[in-house]
């Protein structure tokens, strides 16, 4: 899947697209994305040992003085490692993707180690592919952890939406193409993901489930901000009715590809708004 970014000098010049490939394969392909963590040593500048991880994007570490490494994952689980050589010593599911690093700290004598799980940066709403599974899409929480503790987490997950019915489509397959450009040029993308897909309980919408209302208020949204206090700005700036139409018969495409329909596009002179 390929995603643009247009980029401007100083002065306002526009110096064209840059296009950064993101490898978005098949469940039962062969080669899958995935990531590592690795203990560099800087003195010697090599890897003391790594450990393959199944997603690249995982939380961040908290290394602490008893020789442990605390990490969350994108599949869910609060791992603690031990620091010199990497061993699994314990790890706990809590239900959620983590991207945060975990922080600790001491009261009334008593060692906490904290952990936000949950929607964090833009890897639900952009890429979930990479980092947040339907199987690690929980709720958003801060989780505290110490010794002699011993609480339970609720294992429910996140669900979309019921899938509505598709609208018919209403554009031909060039005007499809082009809104699918424009959707990853104007930044629909960074919100509402690549290939329109984001987890549960991501802040924007999986656009493939908006049901008909929307729909028919599509430019209303899109270009005169009709919905700009829950965070949806406008593009009138930036897009014509005919580009928030093709953006629309994008996502209409994907809806229909989504609910395993084939319903055949109208020919190349067919009226697209």
């Amino acid at each position: 899947m390929d995603t643009s970014a247009t980029f401007y000098t100083l002065d306002g010049t526009e110096r064209g697209d840059t296009w950064a490939d993101f490898y978005l394969p098949k469940p039962d392909a062969a080669l899958q994305p995935s990531g590592k963590l690795i203990a560099w040593d800087p003195v010697v500048q090599r890897a003391r040992w790594s450990v393959r991880m199944k997603f690249p994007f995982n939380g961040g570490t908290l290394v602490t003085a008893g020789n442990l490494v605390f990490q969350g994952t994108a599949e869910g689980y609060f791992t603690a490692r031990r620091a010199s050589d990497g061993v699994l010593l314990w790890n706990r599911s809590v239900i959620s993707a983590t991207q945060a690093p975990a922080v600790t700290y001491a009261y009334q004598g008593k060692q906490y180690v904290l952990l936000p799980v949950g929607a964090s940066g833009a890897v639900r709403d952009y890429i979930p592919q990479y980092g947040a599974p339907p199987s690690a899409q929980g709720p958003s929480r801060l989780l505290a952890f110490a010794l002699d503790c011993a609480v339970s987490l609720p294992s429910e997950l996140l669900q979309k939406p019921p899938l509505p019915k598709p609208p018919v489509q209403f554009a031909d397959e060039r005007t499809i193409a082009k809104g699918r450009k424009l959707y990853l040029q104007s930044a629909c993308v960074t919100c509402h993901g690549i290939g329109l897909n984001v987890a549960a309980g991501s802040s924007a919408p999986d656009l493939r489930y908006v049901p008909a209302e929307i729909h028919a208020e599509w430019d209303h949204i899109v270009l005169d901000g009709m919905l700009q206090v829950a965070g949806m700005p406008s593009f009138k700036d930036s897009l014509s009715v005919a580009d928030a139409q093709a953006i629309r018969s994008y996502v209409v495409d994907e809806a229909i590809k989504l609910n395993g329909n084939s319903t055949s596009t109208p020919s190349a002179s067919a009226n697209t708004h």
